[in-house]
Formats: C-alpha cells, sequence, structure tokens
C-alpha cells in the first residue's frame, strides 16, 4: 500500500483490489507497466513504488544516516515521479530518474545540515550523471542492499560483524577493538558469514553478487 505522502489520489477499496489483480500482468510485462503508469493507471504507480521503494530507502539512509527522513525523501520523489509520468518510456528510465532525484535531494540535506564538506569525500563517486555512472549506482545499492538482507538472516557475531562493515565501514582490526575480540576470530567469522551469503546467491544463480560478496572477506 502507497503512504500518505507518495499516493497521488485516495484509493477506493476496488482500487486496492485491482492492483493485486493487475499485479501479476504488470511483473510479467514491464512495458505494459509503464504503458499504464504513463496514462496515469495508479495500479501501474502502486507496482513501481513497491518495486523500488525498499531499495530507495536503502540507498537514501546510507547517505544522511537518517531513517525517517530518507522515507520522506523518498516519498517527495515519488511525487514528482508521478508529476512527470508522461516523460517516461522505459522502466530503466523510471529507475534512472528516481535513483538520481533522490541522490540530490540527499545531497541537498546534507547540505542544509551543515555536513557536505565532512561526508562529500565518502560519496563522490555519486556525483556523476553519465549512463555508466547511473548504471553503476544503481547497481552497488542494489548489491549491497541484497546483501543487507542476507546479513539479518545470520546469527550473533558474523551478523554483528557484517553490520559494522556494510554500516559504518569498519575493517577487521576496527572491528576487533569495537567488539573486544581477537583480530584472526574477526577474519575467521567475516569468512564464515561471507560463505553463508555467497552459497545463497550461488543457490538463486546470482553469480555476479556471489562474486561480489568477496568484498566482506
Amino acid at each position: 500500500m502507497l503512504c500518505n505522502r507518495c499516493r497521488p489520489n485516495d484509493y477506493s477499496i476496488t482500487q486496492k483490489l485491482s492492483v493485486n489483480f493487475f499485479k501479476d500482468r504488470f511483473d510479467s510485462d514491464p512495458g505494459l507497466v509503464v504503458e499504464q503508469f504513463r496514462k496515469g493507471d495508479e495500479r501501474a504507480f502502486a507496482w513501481i513504488h513497491k518495486f523500488f521503494w525498499r531499495q530507495l530507502i536503502f540507498f537514501a539512509k546510507k547517505l544522511i544516516q537518517d531513517e525517517d527522513e530518507a522515507k520522506d525523501i523518498v516519498s517527495d520523489n515519488f511525487v514528482k515521479l508521478w508529476k512527470k509520468k508522461e516523460d517516461f518510456a522505459e522502466l530503466s528510465s523510471i529507475k534512472a530518474f528516481l535513483y538520481i532525484s533522490v541522490r540530490n535531494t540527499c545531497f541537498d540535506f546534507i547540505r542544509k545540515e551543515e555536513r557536505l564538506e565532512l561526508r562529500k569525500k565518502d560519496f563522490l563517486y555519486l556525483y556523476d550523471d553519465t549512463e555508466q555512472d547511473v548504471l553503476g549506482l544503481m547497481l552497488r545499492t542494489e548489491l549491497l542492499y541484497e546483501i543487507s538482507k542476507e546479513i539479518k538472516k545470520l546469527n550473533g557475531k558474523p551478523r554483528k560483524i557484517c553490520e559494522l562493515i556494510l554500516n559504518e565501514g569498519l575493517n577487521s582490526d576496527e572491528i576487533a577493538k569495537r567488539l573486544n575480540m581477537h583480530i584472526k576470530t574477526v577474519r575467521n567469522l567475516r569468512a564464515i558469514a561471507a560463505n553463508q551469503i555467497q552459497t545463497v546467491f550461488l543457490k538463486k544463480k546470482l553469480l555476479f553478487f556471489a562474486l561480489m560478496v568477496w568484498l566482506f572477506r
């Protein structure tokens, strides 16, 4: 269900049921989603919202470290998307628009909070708008999002170690000090967690994601 800030109009019960009815059709035909979205079909908008919402929240939260503000930013940019619905011919264009718009809004938020210069060096890879860089931005976000979902399924110390790597960018030495653990123990648990996540991706036939999990080793 759409949040209040990103819903173009109030949905009736019939419209909500229609979203579920059309979901299978949209899942199998992204082109139909875009076609209907351009016509102002709120069922298509709901599908797009659900498809990108969690990844965009993850992306925004990584930038501004504030989950509530991240949700507001993403919601506001879905409103912008709806207002420009006739401008998009492909789902990939919608995706690129959302990522770039959310990124820019996050930078505005950081700038207003007078934290831009302190954090700018950490996000230099986000500043370019060439097609290659935008694709890289989306791929990186999707990779980290999928990894974060698998990390939440881990237990105990392996999960904590991976969360410190993903959320705070700590290395093994820093994690050992933070958790008061021996460095070899951290490295061993880190490798175990990476193997578990890799196995999941391989079973899902996500070979590229499985290879990229080496960054946790």
